[in-house]
């Protein structure tokens, strides 16, 4: 994300290698909620990778799906669980 041009846009970045948790676990999405001081339910989640984006859709948050190549065969499925499906963060009003 750092070399991308929404960097500057965001607040905060929670990595799973920094917490030790997985994307497979809803908590990653509430601790960095709670880093920022928010409720989850207050959050939007920004995700590209078929198992996070169900993942984040459990806890409350809003679910933006970024597209990524690698996720092709997976997008019928994440468009449907993710709240909002984007090509380009140019998407997002």
């Amino acid at each position: 994300m750092k070399n991308t041009a929404v960097y500057e846009y965001f607040d905060a970045f929670i990595s799973t290698d920094e917490t030790g948790i997985s994307k497979r676990d809803p908590h990653v999405y509430v601790y960095a909620a709670q880093m920022l001081g928010l409720d989850i339910t207050d959050c939007v989640v920004f995700e590209d990778v078929p198992t996070a984006v169900k993942t984040a859709q459990t806890t409350g948050a809003q679910v933006v799906c970024v597209f990524d190549e690698r996720w092709s065969a997976f997008k019928a499925e994440m468009e449907e669980t993710a709240d909002k499906y984007i090509y380009s963060f140019n998407e997002m009003e």
